[in-house]
């Protein structure tokens, strides 16, 4: 199993991890084919076809993703057919 499907499989885990890091997350996103700006309150990924999500980096030690954001991103995705 790919180091990508793992991270997929954990993200869209019920109830959502409460470990999963920041760093994780991006190289998820970037694997699911979308490109990553940075901006002045947080970070903007875009897909191929436009659509975005915007999120704040956590400013925990380490930077763990809320487990709320993950909850909003995996509904998302799901409707766009990121994710299967």
């Amino acid at each position: 199993m790919s180091k990508n499907l793992k991270l997929q499989r954990r993200f869209t885990a019920s109830p959502p991890p409460k470990d999963f890091t920041w760093n994780e997350f991006v190289t998820l996103i970037e694997s699911l084919g979308f490109a990553t700006y940075p901006t002045h309150r947080g970070y903007r990924f875009v897909d191929g076809k436009g659509r975005t999500i915007y999120l704040h980096k956590p400013k925990r030690n380490p930077p763990t993703m809320l487990c709320c954001y993950i909850t909003n991103v995996v509904t998302q995705l799901s409707e766009w057919g990121h994710l299967k």
